[in-house]
């Protein structure tokens, strides 16, 4: 158990510190961001088309800002910048959470999205592979950079589209955002995944072979004379120092720069534009004739940071990065703990508490209409929550106690390291107590009321008010003295739902909740 537990947050690890599809980064709580950053240093030299002033954000885009899960700077905060950095995320993301592993691996294994961040895709084969793949990549670029400019010679900086993005509360959901931000986002992601995916000749920057992921973690045959080099962690390193080691993030800046500024500039209208963002894909996206495996594509220097073993140095992580990965841990090794077998942990908790279990077991035997009072504590394992609650406690009948709770319910995202103020629930308990094993009993627990939401979302105001749902099968209340009880319900599954109306909004909570009741 301790080995698999120890391998199973080995990969998490793994998986966030490189990222899945193994580029220079997003922002998350473990990743610096790269993109994001590149792409603002960028914009901040090529500015918007001609000059344009952005406009201020408007109260659906305000919530909109306040719920990303990425830091914006200040000087970003704009419908047309917020845009621009939703599009560069889009190719990593697709509207999957930045800790949702399982989506994140189906998104970067999908073969037809190799494109988005120039690498092979499985039908560029051999040598040939590198022109085809620089094709597929440029054909995006032109394809986003298209969409951008709309159809018209001014650029509509107004339009928007919409798009799935995660934002770290209010889940997966389509949002408005600007056209021209969007698109011209997504071109940039694949313009300087291009300098991270490839190997390059440092003197001019021309492209001598295109790396390949999805074969060479996903196939069975991969062969590097067939498929290409697989991809090069070490390249993914986002160095924007003044050394040597920085000469690609400094390059895929210059590059973003070069696209933006033939974007910005109106002369010639649409097909003016158009001409210049060829000119800088022809010499940003050049191939290197010659080069081609026989010769280990024209003695690459990428191929010295190859290790000689599987023990590659790791890239430090930020402070941040640090914080979320400790945090992460904690929350993986308890769902790992507690997710499996729950009916199984609380029979062991059994065990362990009781020392009367080869007493007979009998029924549930306490006073009926004694008021009685509650207070507990709750984390929830999947969406992140804490919860904190108080209450009434009634026994009706011999085997079954009726209540009335209150708790404050905070949220924290993950994925934005970011705490919000959450629901307030208030709500009826129903316990059936099932028998007792001497101090133990088990119980089954059930909720139904109210829930308020205390803070502004995207399409939710605060304030609104919808339903509370909530269900432990399986708890434990372990009598300590003659007047209190320790409850433990280790699966306890809580459903507020808010907001009712337009596209209901949900936070379904796992949660891990401890509780002491005194009864006269």
């Amino acid at each position: 158990m301790r080995a698999r537990l120890f391998l199973a947050l080995a990969g998490v690890v793994a998986a966030f510190r490189a990222g899945p599809a193994f580029a220079f980064t997003i922002d998350t709580p473990l990743s610096d961001g790269c993109h994001e950053r590149m792409t603002l240093a960028a914009l901040e030299l090529a500015g918007w088309p001609e000059g344009s002033i952005p406009p201020a954000l408007n109260e659906m885009e305000r919530r909109i800002l306040e719920d990303l899960p990425f830091e914006i700077p200040e000087s970003a905060r704009n419908p047309w910048a917020i845009a621009l950095l939703v599009g560069v995320r889009h190719n990593d993301l697709k509207g999957v959470a930045p800790s949702d592993l399982p989506g994140l691996s189906a998104v970067h294994g999908d073969p037809k999205l190799q494109s988005e961040h120039c690498l092979r895709s499985p039908i560029d084969d051999g040598d040939p592979g590198d022109r085809s793949a620089i094709a597929s990549c440029r054909s995006l670029i032109s394809k986003e950079l298209s969409a951008a400019l709309g159809t018209s010679d001014r650029i509509d900086l107004e339009a928007t589209v919409l798009t799935e993005v995660n934002l770290a509360f209010r889940g997966e959901i389509e949002i408005p955002v600007r056209r021209f931000g969007f698109h011209a986002g997504r071109a940039l992601h694949a313009l300087q995944d291009s300098y991270s995916h490839t190997f390059r000749a440092p003197a001019d920057e021309r492209i001598r072979h295109v790396l390949n992921f999805v074969d060479s973690t996903r196939s069975s045959d991969y062969s590097e004379s067939k498929d290409g080099h697989a991809h090069v962690t070490a390249l993914d390193v986002c160095d924007d120092s003044d050394g040597p080691a920085g000469w690609r993030t400094r390059a895929a800046v210059a590059a973003s720069i070069d696209l933006l500024r033939a974007l910005a500039d109106g002369a010639g209208g649409r097909s003016g534009r158009i001409e210049r963002l060829q000119g800088v894909l022809d010499r940003r996206l050049s191939l290197e004739e010659g080069c081609t495996a026989t010769n280990r594509w024209c003695d690459a220097a990428e191929l010295a940071l190859m290790p000689d073993c599987a023990c590659q140095e790791a890239r430090p992580l930020t402070s941040r990065g640090r914080h979320g990965l400790a945090l992460l841990a904690l929350l993986f090794a308890g769902a790992l703990v507690l997710g499996r077998r729950r009916l199984g942990v609380a029979l062991c908790l059994l065990l362990l508490a009781s020392p009367a279990l080869a007493s007979e077991v009998r029924t549930s035997s306490r006073t009926i209409d004694q008021l009685g009072l509650y207070v507990g504590g709750s984390a929830s394992l999947d969406r992140g929550a804490f919860a904190l609650a108080g209450g009434v406690r009634v026994p009706v009948f011999q085997d079954l106690t009726l209540g009335l709770d209150a708790e404050i319910n905070p949220w924290f995202s993950l994925d934005a390291a970011r705490l919000a103020p959450g629901a307030l629930n208030i709500y009826f308990t129903g316990i059936y107590h099932w028998f007792s094993l001497g101090r133990v009993e088990l119980r089954t627990t059930a909720h139904i009321g109210t829930s308020v939401l205390l803070f502004d979302l995207v399409g939710a105001e605060a304030g609104s008010t919808g339903l509370y749902f909530g269900l432990n099968l399986l708890g434990v209340a372990i009598r300590v003295s003659d007047h209190f009880q320790l409850v433990l319900e280790p699966a306890d599954l809580s459903f507020p739902i808010p907001h009712l109306w337009g596209v209901p909004f949900y936070y379904r909570q796992y949660r891990l909740t401890f509780g002491l009741e005194w009864n006269p």
